[in-house]
């Protein structure tokens, strides 16, 4: 029964682990990918290069959108130092009924503080989903204009582009499922507990 326990915890610490792992990674991508789009679009402006109206659009999708993942990222490291100490003490305590208990006291009470961070990561990566998705709906448009006018290494890097726009808004509105299901499978549990204390401390009462 310890060894079915132990395996059940670390397949959610990892589990955790890797979805946290993937908001850090997009962060950094939302970030990056949104400082670059916003420079390009910028220096775009300033020589001229296509519609002005158009390029600050872009110039302003690109800021937020790196803004959101600078938000993004301080929260998913937040999350990530309290899932590294649960892993921790996971570790330590290999094939320890008690250790692992306390593992899982440490892992409620993790998800516990870090719940209303997780909840704001949710919603921080759907509207990174919503001005992804935004903006590879522009850049195709703006594809489509130029599609008979281009070469064939424009019209690649074009292709290329759009379609990391539109997978990057894809993960981010896969993400929230994800967090989602860890979500609900802890609150039952949080819940669970609650109701052991409350049955515990009435028998005691009674008891008394």
């Amino acid at each position: 029964m310890t060894d079915d326990i132990y395996e059940k915890v670390g397949n959610e610490i990892r589990t955790l682990f890797g979805l946290t792992l993937v908001n850090m990674v997009m962060a950094a991508l939302v970030m990056g990918f949104g400082t670059s789009f916003a420079v390009t679009q910028i220096l775009a402006t300033v020589e001229g290069d296509g519609t002005l109206f158009a390029m600050l659009i872009f110039a302003v999708v690109g800021i937020v959108a790196a803004a959101i993942g600078i938000r993004w990222l301080l929260s998913v490291v937040s999350v990530m130092e309290g899932v590294l100490d649960v892993r921790e003490k996971y570790q330590e305590n290999k094939k320890d009924s008690e250790g692992i208990t306390g593992v899982i006291v440490q892992m409620l009470a993790t998800y516990r503080s870090k719940k209303s961070t997780l909840e704001r990561m949710v919603k921080i990566s759907k509207i990174g989903g919503v001005l992804f998705a935004f903006s590879g709906f522009l850049q195709l448009m703006a594809f489509l204009v130029t599609y008979t006018t281009g070469d064939t290494m424009t019209l690649l890097t074009g292709i290329v582009g759009v379609t990391v726009v539109f997978c990057i808004a894809l993960v981010c509105f896969l993400i929230p499922k994800y967090y989602g299901q860890f979500s609900k499978r802890w609150d039952a549990r949080i819940a669970k507990s609650c109701r052991a204390e409350t049955e515990l401390k009435e028998k005691m009462e009674t008891d008394l």
